[in-house]
This record gives structure tokens, C-alpha cells and sequence, in this order.
């Protein structure tokens, strides 16, 4: 039968059209290549044979130490709630089952003792050499501050080697510089303000740092290509500086080698270089460096973060309307936080044309200009403006020209000029923004919401979008310049980053990913 169906189609010619089809069909592409870090393989636990689990009670034992109440409450989830030296500490339902009481006990203070010192720079996904070898790169050179046209007194401009809107209009992305930097989502990105390198910091929801030596991964790939053994994880180093969710990532303007993190677990820490030793020695260097230790909290979930330019100074906000300020210089303890919104603060940015207006935006839905100068118990915003939904990010425009980038959830980027901020005065009043822009900002509940920024020399705007977009609009008429995309991102690329100096875009997914768009 299959010899007498061949010669049939054989007759009609059709084996001779199949292969001529093969013959034009283009060859299959080898799919895209994980770089940076590797996903873990989830291993099955070996089944024992050992006794099942019990209580020290049923064993006839007496309970020891703070556990001896035992579980103080049980939730609806299987998460547990016991009394640790009189503090209520919940573990989820997962945790409560792996850690026996003991264990978790020496977990919750191990914990609680990590928050209050400074964190080694010890990374989790490479040598101690690789680490020290980050650190020399971390380190800006001599003349490594970004100089502005004109003296820091006067009205700021941008950047002489800021790129322009037309430089960043048609970049292009290469498997190559696409790499997975941390382990949950990216909540934040940023460049090292220096051109003589290219280097990203990500960081995640999980207390994870990322670096990313974007260059030095596109040394690795051709390597790669050549058979030859990769030491380093495609230029990515990951650290954990921090317990929860990474809620600032800021680096020095001024300090280049100076990089500011805060998060929820209520600490703000500083990786300064400028002031380690420079040591070409292997582990001397890493063994020198260190997140420092610059607030610690136990009242205040840390929700926003923001530097001067010279890394001095930093503010931060937390989730109940909480904004308080900290000198680095300083070893005293820092002056109390002011509440100054009804509901969480999240985000803060500094004007870099004064230095001295400090924009808040909060869930309750108000955007508030602040002298810094004035701050303090009942002080009262220079400017406050109503929107009808919660703001997610108020940014400056690094131009210095005044402008406010502001993000809502009712689906509208708006710009607001220094006139606009003067009409609006002290009361919550719905001034009229420069310029609206429709934009939709409903990202749901599995991706963080947008963030809009400025490009380097602000005549542009970088926003996510929900079709696995990167859109770049013009910030004079908000008309859509460019919108960013490509088959290897395959998320949506909900916070993103500008490089100041060079035509270089970033956009940071759920999965931990990054794009580098150059």
C-alpha cells in the first residue's frame, strides 16, 4: 500500500512541489540563549523513611524559650503567627512547615541582626575575585562627576553629552544585551552616570541588587561563540542588601561610585566607593566594600527614596504618608519624619535646577512641591495638585527647566511647567498641566505600575507599554516617536531607565530581564 500511494502522488507531481517548498523554506533559528543568571532546577526532595514529624508535647517533652506558647494564630492560609520576645512574627504556610521552631526562632533574630549592621559585598552568583574585580570597575575615575554648562549657582541645563531625542529614536536590540539580572520582579533601574562604561543597577522586589556590566556581556557572547570557558555570569553580579522589596535605587551624580538602596525592610544603605581602598587584590577589595548602614527603622516601611546630587543627603517616605530626612555625614540620629500625606508616598524626586524643590507623589492622589529649607513640623507644601487617582512618580526634568513629569492611574501622563505649579499655590486645586498625554496605566496586579521618565536631555519621554512596549514620546507634543520592541522581549518592560550620557535605553520585566536598547 505505501508503495502504491507513493508512486500515485509521485504521478501527480506533489513529492516534487514538497521539495521544492523544503528547498525555499528559510532554516529554522536556534532559539535565543539564557544569559545572566540561570533559573534554578527545582529538585524533588528525597523521600526518607525517617519518623513523621512531632510536637515536643507529644514526645512528653517540655517546650524551651520563646516558642514555649506556642502558635499565637492561625490564618485562613495555613500562615502562622507566634510571639518572638514579645513581638508578633508571622511565617506563611510554606515556611511554617519547613522551620521547626527552633529554627525559626534563630532565623527571626539572625534576621532582625542583619538589618542593623552593615552588609558585606559578597555576591551570590560568582567568586570573590569577579567581586573584586566589580568593585575596580564600580570605582568612577578621577574626573568621573558629570559637569553641567554652567556653574551650580545659576539655572541648570542639560548635560553637554546628553543625547538627544533623535539619537534615541532608532536603536536597535541584540540577543546579546538582553540578560536576566534578578530573581523576581524589576522594580527599579538605573545607569551609572559615567560614559567611559556601561553599567546598569536593577533591583528586584525580593531585596536583590543587580550589576551588569553590559559591555563586558558583549565580550562574553562573542567568547562564547569561540568555545571558550565564560568565568563570569554574562557581566551580571547579584547581591542582597536587603531583606524585602527594593522600594530606591539612586546613584550619586556628583559620586559616581556612590549608590543609594532603600526598602521596605526599613533601612537605607549606601555602597560608597569613592572612600574604599582601590586594591588590585584578589578578596582585599570586596573584603573592604560594603553596603553601609546609613537608617534603620522598625516603624516606618520604607516606600521612596531620594539623594542631592553630592550623595550627602537623602529623604525618604514610607507607606503611611511619612517623609523624614538623613545626612550621610552626620553619625547623630536623624530628625523625626513628618507626615505629610493621608496615605502612602510613593515616589520623591529633587529638582537638579535648585536643588531645593522636593516633589512628592502619593496614593492619595496629590502631587506636592516642597522646600527642603522649610521642612519641618507643621510646614506646608509650595505648591500641591490634585489628581484623580493615585500618582505613581513626580519627576523633575534633569534639564533643570522646571518641569514635572507626573504618572496617574487615570490613564494620563501630564506635564506641568513652573507656571502651571504657581497657579496651583498651596490648596489641592485641579490646575492645568502644560501638556496631557493618554497613556494606559492599568498594569493590573502581576506588574508593577509604570514609572515614566524623562530622556537625558528631557526632551522625551520612556514609558512602558501593556503590548511589551517600550514607547518613546516627544515631550513637546507627546506624540509617539518610537515605540520599542522586539521578539526577544517577550514581558512587558514596566520600569525603564535613560542612560545620561550615551543613546542607550533600558526596560526592566517581571521575570528579572532587562533590554538594552542601543
Amino acid at each position: 500500500n505505501l508503495a502504491r500511494n507513493r508512486a500515485y502522488l509521485q504521478s501527480l507531481g506533489l513529492l516534487e512541489s514538497a521539495r521544492a517548498l523544503r528547498d525555499e523554506m528559510p532554516a529554522r533559528t536556534a532559539p535565543s540563549k539564557a544569559r545572566g543568571l540561570q533559573p534554578a532546577r527545582k529538585q524533588r526532595e528525597a523521600q526518607t523513611a525517617s519518623d513523621p514529624r512531632r510536637s515536643l508535647r507529644s514526645k512528653g517533652m517540655t517546650p524551651e524559650g520563646d516558642f514555649a506558647g506556642g502558635v499565637h494564630a492561625e490564618g485562613a492560609d495555613g500562615s502562622v503567627v507566634v510571639m518572638v520576645a514579645g513581638e508578633a512574627v508571622r511565617y506563611s504556610a510554606a515556611a511554617a512547615l519547613r522551620l521547626g521552631t527552633d529554627a525559626a526562632a534563630e532565623e527571626s533574630v539572625a534576621k532582625r541582626s542583619r538589618l542593623s549592621v552593615n552588609i558585606s559585598f559578597r555576591s551570590l552568583n560568582a567568586s570573590e575575585s569577579i567581586d573584586a574585580a566589580y568593585l575596580q570597575l564600580l570605582r568612577a575615575p578621577s574626573d568621573g562627576p558629570l559637569k553641567a554648562s554652567v556653574k551650580s549657582s545659576e539655572r541648570a541645563v542639560p548635560f553637554e553629552s546628553a543625547p538627544m531625542l533623535g539619537k534615541i529614536s532608532n536603536l536597535s536590540l541584540r540577543e546579546a544585551r538582553v540578560a536576566k539580572l534578578t530573581k523576581r520582579d524589576i522594580v527599579h533601574l538605573a545607569f551609572q552616570p559615567r560614559s567611559d562604561c556601561l553599567l546598569l543597577a536593577a533591583a528586584d522586589k525580593a531585596g536583590h541588587v543587580a550589576l551588569w556590566d553590559v559591555r563586558r556581556a558583549d565580550e562574553t557572547s562573542a567568547e562564547k561563540e569561540e568555545g571558550e570557558k565564560d568565568d563570569a555570569p554574562d557581566g551580571v553580579l547579584l547581591l542582597q542588601p536587603h531583606e524585602q522589596y527594593v522600594s530606591g535605587l539612586k546613584w550619586s551624580l556628583d559620586r559616581p561610585s556612590r549608590l543609594f538602596t532603600a526598602s521596605y525592610d526599613g533601612t537605607v544603605r549606601v555602597l560608597d566607593l569613592s572612600r574604599a581602598p582601590a586594591s588590585s587584590s584578589i578578596g582585599v577589595a570586596s573584603s573592604s566594600a560594603s553596603w553601609s548602614l546609613v537608617l534603620h527603622s522598625d516603624e516606618n516601611d520604607i516606600s521612596a527614596l531620594e539623594v542631592d546630587a553630592a550623595g550627602n543627603v537623602a529623604w525618604w517616605a514610607d507607606n503611611k504618608g511619612a517623609m523624614g530626612m538623613v545626612d550621610v555625614r552626620q553619625k547623630t540620629s536623624p530628625s523625626p519624619p513628618l507626615y505629610l500625606h493621608d496615605r502612602k508616598i510613593n515616589f520623591l524626586s529633587l529638582d537638579p535646577g535648585d536643588g531645593i524643590r522636593l516633589a512628592s507623589c502619593s496614593t492619595d492622589a496629590t502631587v506636592c512641591v516642597w522646600d527642603i529649607r522649610a521642612l519641618g513640623k507643621n510646614c506646608k507644601s509650595e505648591h500641591t495638585i490634585g489628581h484623580t487617582k493615585s500618582c505613581q512618580s513626580a519627576v523633575w526634568a534633569p534639564s533643570g527647566s522646571g518641569e514635572l513629569l507626573t504618572t496617574c492611574y487615570d490613564d494620563t501622563l501630564r506635564i506641568w511647567s513652573a507656571l502651571e505649579l504657581k497657579l496651583a499655590g498651596g490648596a489641592k486645586v485641579k490646575a492645568s498641566p502644560k501638556l496631557s498625554i493618554r497613556h494606559n496605566c492599568n498594569t493590573g496586579r502581576w506588574i508593577v505600575p509604570f514609572r515614566a521618565i524623562w530622556t537625558a536631555a528631557a526632551d522625551g519621554i520612556v514609558v512602558g507599554s501593556m503590548h511589551r512596549q517600550m514607547h518613546l514620546l516627544e515631550a513637546s507634543s507627546g506624540g509617539l516617536v518610537k515605540a520599542y520592541g522586539s521578539e526577544l522581549m517577550t514581558a512587558i518592560p514596566a520600569r525603564n531607565a535613560a542612560h545620561p550620557t550615551l543613546p542607550v535605553l533600558a526596560g526592566g520585566t517581571a521575570s528579572g530581564r532587562v533590554h538594552i536598547y542601543s
